[in-house]
């Protein structure tokens, strides 16, 4: 079963540990996360962990949240990510 759903402009898809540099670049700062109550990470080691556990859900066959990176169409990198219980 394919995760990725698109529109026109927006590609919804599965978070990963392939995203550790660009998690973590969020996930670090201070500002963009002084409402989050998991955040920041102090380590790209705390990222790392978050993001295995997220990797690992993934591969269920039957996920108990589906966490995804949201881009643009025509970018690769990613501009957030969203949770779904």
């Amino acid at each position: 079963m394919s995760f990725v759903l698109k529109t026109e402009r927006l590609v919804l898809r599965p978070l990963d540990i392939e995203d550790l540099d660009t998690v973590h670049e969020y996930a670090s700062d201070v500002e963009n996360t002084k409402y989050m109550i998991h955040l920041p990470n102090d380590t790209i080691e705390e990222t790392s962990h978050f993001l295995t556990r997220i990797t690992n859900e993934w591969k269920k066959d039957q996920l108990k949240f589906y966490e995804f990176a949201i881009t643009l169409e025509e970018k690769t990198n990613w501009c957030c990510f969203c949770l779904f219980e």
